[in-house]
């Protein structure tokens, strides 16, 4: 599988399962476990992050999650605690290109929250670093621009 192949199949998580079946499985498994509750995604997550990935917010607006999480355990729970906020919740992405060992890929979230019933819509850049055929880093930027000006220089 390519590196755009493992981003994708991550990132479309969403686009292949009923979103409050995925909410509720992931919010009601055990928050100490690499473990989803759902075993596709629980194979997928262990066959392409490496044991100690890094996710890494670089946005303006900080998140009330915080900012870097280290290791698959935070990983899983960084997502247990985003997606327990919306009642409603879909990710777009698009423009997938590899430059060397990274991925930059622009993604669009969309929802609802889950008490206030507001309805939001936020555009962010990722930019994903794969080690050993697993990625490694994932950080996140406001725009897909500031993704790429933060590629590693060769």
């Amino acid at each position: 599988m390519s590196h755009i192949d493992t981003v994708k199949a991550l990132n479309s998580i969403f686009d292949r399962y009923d979103f409050d079946a995925l909410r509720d499985a992931v919010e009601g498994s055990d928050p100490d476990a690499v473990r989803s509750g759902i075993a596709e995604l629980d194979a997928l997550v262990s066959e392409s992050l490496s044991d100690d990935v890094v996710i890494e917010f670089h946005v303006g607006v900080g998140l009330p999650e915080g900012g870097r999480y280290e290791g698959r355990e935070e990983y899983l729970r960084f997502w247990r605690g985003w997606l327990a906020a919306f009642e409603v919740y879909e990710i777009e992405h698009r423009d997938y290109e590899q430059v060397g060992d990274c991925v930059v890929v622009g993604v669009t979230h969309r929802g609802r929250g889950r008490g206030s019933g507001l309805e939001f819509e936020l555009a962010q850049g990722q930019r994903w670093v794969f080690r050993g055929g697993q990625a490694a880093e994932i950080h996140v930027y406001d725009t897909r621009e500031e993704a790429f000006a933060d590629l590693p220089a060769d």
